[in-house]
């Protein structure tokens, strides 16, 4: 086993001792709605940039990692597109998000790991 085989086998345990959360996943695409339940673990990601010659620094609002194969739409294994929707609960409370691209300029989502076996979306609240 390489290093990079290790270092996300650490990941994968790491993330199994994390809170999962009950991910219901939707797309509507051409007046059709397709949706799927996932697993889901929260987290945030830093961004930096440069504005007007000054570094600035912010956080996104939040971030859901789920494994790639996960991501079934309409009999396909798909990537999160910006707009999809994202419903959950946390603590108690049901949350409704949508997968965004930061203020930043970044995508609206990535790879979470060398391999391709999971996604990170960024997400923005809308409910």
């Amino acid at each position: 086993m390489g290093l990079l085989s290790r270092g996300q086998a650490m990941i994968t345990r790491t993330m199994q001792d994390m809170e999962p959360v009950a991910v219901t996943y939707t797309r509507v695409t051409g007046g059709e709605t397709f949706s799927v339940e996932l697993t889901g673990w929260l987290g945030r990601t830093l961004f930096a940039g440069l504005i007007e010659q000054e570094v600035s620094v912010q956080w996104g609002e939040l971030d859901v990692l789920f494994a790639a194969a996960d991501l079934v739409l309409d009999a396909a294994t798909t990537t999160p597109t910006a707009g999809d929707r994202l419903a959950f609960t946390v603590n108690g409370t049901a949350m409704s998000w949508e997968v965004a691209s930061p203020d930043t300029g970044e995508p609206a989502w990535r790879w979470s790991d060398h391999y391709r076996t999971r996604l990170r979306a960024h997400l923005k609240r809308v409910a």
